[in-house]
């Protein structure tokens, strides 16, 4: 494929071996793609598409049939990209990688556009954690609280995801309840 993309053979024989291993393709390398997995196959396809930096790499849905951690590295991949200019158009359903490397999301219907967001205005994921028996002054020191707003006896705590369960303990320890626990998605409110 690069070949035919115009990508002259040196670069071929330092950037494919980079992209197979990046891709945890390296022990395929000499295998028949008749024989390849689900998510082999969408690998190969993904290879195929940046051997050769594009202007627009237009991908749809790129980590379906892929493994965790395969995942991950495509979206350090797609950042990388990002980073260099290059503008990256994608379907895709998870909103968490859309967080990590979106600048715009378009949300398609009924063969139009639906919304239109830039990511800048879209709040991060949060947690909201409905407890009692805790002061709102106390629970206003906890690292990671974003805002509380009373509702009766319980108070409502927003907080950033990555703190949650410290948040959690805290409130336990120092002798709240906690009545629920839930994500707050603002993506999936959005859609």
């Amino acid at each position: 494929m690069g070949r035919i993309q115009g990508v002259p053979v040196i670069e071929l024989e330092k950037r494919i071996p980079i992209l197979l291993d990046r891709l945890a393709l390296r022990h395929a390398k000499d295998k028949r793609i008749d024989t390849f997995s689900k998510g082999m196959v969408q690998k190969i396809g993904i290879i195929q598409s940046i051997l050769r930096k594009p202007d627009l790499l237009v991908l749809d849905e790129p980590l379906s049939g892929l493994d965790i951690q395969t995942q991950i590295e495509l979206v350090q991949i797609m950042t990388e990209f990002k980073d260099e200019g290059i503008t990256i158009i994608l379907t895709y359903h998870e909103s968490d990688m859309l967080l990590k490397i979106a600048e715009r999301i378009v949300i398609l219907g009924e063969g139009s556009i639906k919304r239109d967001y830039h990511i800048k205005d879209i709040d991060k994921p949060r947690m909201v954690i409905v407890t009692s028996g805790i002061s709102e002054q106390l629970i206003h020191t906890f690292k990671g609280i974003l805002r509380v707003s009373r509702k009766g006896k319980m108070l409502q705590a927003h907080a950033l995801q990555e703190k949650s369960d410290h948040i959690l303990l805290e409130i336990l320890k120092n002798g709240g309840k906690i009545h629920s626990v839930g994500l707050h998605d603002p993506l999936n409110q959005l859609i």
